[in-house]
C-alpha cells in the first residue's frame, strides 16, 4: 500500500514539474539551448542566440556555410540552427535562426520594425510564404542574425520580433 502511495506522488510530482513551464504573453517557452551553444563555437565571430521560442523543440538541426579559409580548425562564418516540431517533419523546420557575417543578398522584406533595444529589424514574406525578420547586432555591425517562420508554421510577426527581443550569449 506503501508503495502506491510512494508512486502515485511521484507520478504527481512528475506531472507537476512537466506542466511548470511558464510561457510568456507570446506563448513562448525557454528551450534547452546545449546544442545551440555547442555549435556556435565552431564560428569565427561571437554570436548572440535565441533563449524563447514558441515550441519545445524535438531536434535541432544545425547546417554550417562558408568555412574561414585562413583558420586551422573548424570554423564558420554562416550558421543555421533549424528547430523541428516533431521529428515527423525532419524534412521542414517550424523556425530557422541564421547567425552570419555576410549579409543575405536576397532581400524579401518590405517592413521596418524596432526591436526593444532600439535595434532596426526588417520583416517580410517571401515568395514561398516564409516569414523572415532580420537585422544587425548592436554591439557588432558585422553580425547579422535572421529568422524565418516557415508558410506552415503558426509563428507570428509578434512572436519572431518576441524571440528577437530575448537573444542572449551563450553559456
Amino acid at each position: 500500500m506503501k508503495k502506491q502511495y510512494v508512486f502515485s506522488f511521484l507520478l504527481t510530482l512528475s506531472l507537476l514539474a512537466g506542466c511548470s513551464q511558464t510561457a510568456t504573453e507570446d506563448g513562448l517557452i525557454e528551450y534547452d539551448t546545449e546544442k545551440v551553444s555547442e555549435s556556435l563555437k565552431y564560428l569565427t565571430f561571437h554570436s548572440q542566440m535565441p533563449t524563447l521560442l514558441p515550441f519545445k523543440p524535438e531536434k535541432v538541426t544545425v547546417s554550417a556555410a562558408h568555412r574561414d579559409p585562413n583558420s586551422k580548425e573548424m570554423k564558420f562564418q554562416s550558421t543555421d540552427f533549424h528547430f523541428h516540431k516533431n521529428t515527423g517533419r525532419l524534412s521542414k523546420p517550424e523556425l530557422t535562426f541564421r547567425t552570419s557575417i555576410h549579409e543575405d543578398r536576397y532581400d524579401h522584406t518590405d517592413y521596418a520594425v524596432e526591436l526593444t533595444n532600439e535595434t532596426e529589424a526588417r520583416f517580410g514574406v517571401n515568395n514561398e510564404g516564409i516569414k523572415i525578420l532580420k537585422w544587425k547586432d548592436k554591439r557588432n555591425e558585422e553580425i547579422y542574425y535572421q529568422l524565418f517562420a516557415y508558410e506552415e508554421s503558426s509563428i507570428s510577426k509578434a512572436q519572431l520580433i518576441h524571440i528577437a527581443n530575448h537573444f542572449t550569449d551563450p553559456k
